[in-house]
This record gives C-alpha cells, sequence and structure tokens, in this order.
C-alpha cells in the first residue's frame, strides 16, 4: 500500500491573520477615540447615546446627559498658547473620567466642549454629581493667577428622538452661559 500526500506550513498565514486582526481592532478604537484626550469622539458619543436611550426608553430606567462647554477657551488658546488649552482640555478629560461613575460615558464631543452619558440617572442625581465636578473645574490652573471655568446644561431623557434629546441639552448649556457661565443650567 502506498500513501501520498501534500502537506502545507500555515504558520506564516496564521501569523499574518492575527496580525490583521490585531490592527483591526486597534484601528477601529482609534476611530472610536479622540488622539488628544483619549476621550470616546463625537461619533462614538451619538452611537452609545442612542444605545443608551433606546435602553431607557425600553426598561423605563432614568438617563441624563451633561453638555459642557468651557467658558472663554478662545482666550486661553490666544493668550497663553494651543498647547496650554489642549493641556486644560486633558486636565478637564480626566477629571471628568475620574468623577463619573463606571456605567457613565464621557466624551469630547468638539473642540472645547464635552459630553457625558449618564446612565440611570435623573436630573437630580446628574446635577449633584457635575456641582462636585464643576468645583474641580474652577480649581484646573491657566497661567500664574487664572482657573478653568465651564457652563453645563444638564436635561434628563423624556422620550424625545436623539437630536430633539441633544438639542434640549445645548438649550440648557445655552441657559447656562445667558446666567452667567461658570455654573450649571438643569431645566426640565
Amino acid at each position: 500500500m502506498f500513501l501520498a500526500g501534500i502537506v502545507f506550513d500555515i504558520t506564516e498565514k496564521k501569523k499574518m491573520l492575527e496580525s490583521l486582526e490585531s490592527s483591526n481592532r486597534m484601528l477601529e478604537k482609534l476611530s472610536k477615540t479622540d488622539g488628544l484626550t483619549g476621550l470616546v469622539n463625537h461619533r462614538a458619543l451619538f452611537e452609545q447615546l442612542d444605545v443608551e436611550r433606546i435602553e431607557s426608553q425600553e426598561l423605563g430606567t432614568p438617563l441624563s446627559i451633561a453638555l459642557l462647554d468651557l467658558d472663554d477657551f478662545k482666550s486661553i488658546n490666544d493668550i497663553y498658547g494651543h498647547l496650554a488649552g489642549d493641556s486644560v482640555l486633558v486636565s478637564i478629560a480626566r477629571i471628568l473620567v475620574e468623577n463619573t461613575r463606571d456605567c457613565d460615558t464621557v466624551g469630547r464631543y468638539g473642540g472645547d466642549e464635552f459630553l457625558v452619558i449618564l446612565k440611570n440617572a435623573d436630573i437630580a442625581l446628574a446635577c449633584t454629581l457635575f456641582e462636585k465636578i464643576l468645583a474641580l473645574v474652577r480649581q484646573v490652573p491657566v497661567g500664574e493667577n487664572n482657573h478653568v471655568s465651564m457652563s453645563v446644561g444638564i436635561c434628563e431623557y423624556q422620550g424625545e428622538n436623539l437630536t430633539e434629546y441633544i438639542v434640549h441639552g445645548d438649550r440648557n448649556l445655552y441657559k447656562a452661559k445667558i446666567l452667567g457661565k461658570n455654573q450649571i443650567a438643569c431645566f426640565a
């Protein structure tokens, strides 16, 4: 009896496939991450907010968002330079991550704006949480004798679509600005 066969060494092919899969995972993470702060980016925030909004509606659990905008951020860049501005943004990102809950999502909304998705949080809890965060932000130094200030608009999900929900939060942020900046606006 005679046997014949062909043997293929797939070691190299398997290594290449594993490397490709690793690169794809890294690219996916990079596509959802803000390069400066390491937070989730605008696109990933909207994807997560839509998931949380639908879950809140299905389970009947509260959901709040906080839109944050650094007051007069352009003047920080103009007076102290863009590296100082970047440093402020990184400091704010750190404060947000360290002072929100594990179930919350913190992201960079754009420029000097951040958005925090507060899962299972009604407006009262969200406002309480951000009073503490705002106090910490006020301690972030800029230059020798100045500190950062930030306005915050908070709203609780009321069944509206994603765009209406963001607009509601943005209106509250605008109210905080109109009321004198460096404060929180929590209106239903």
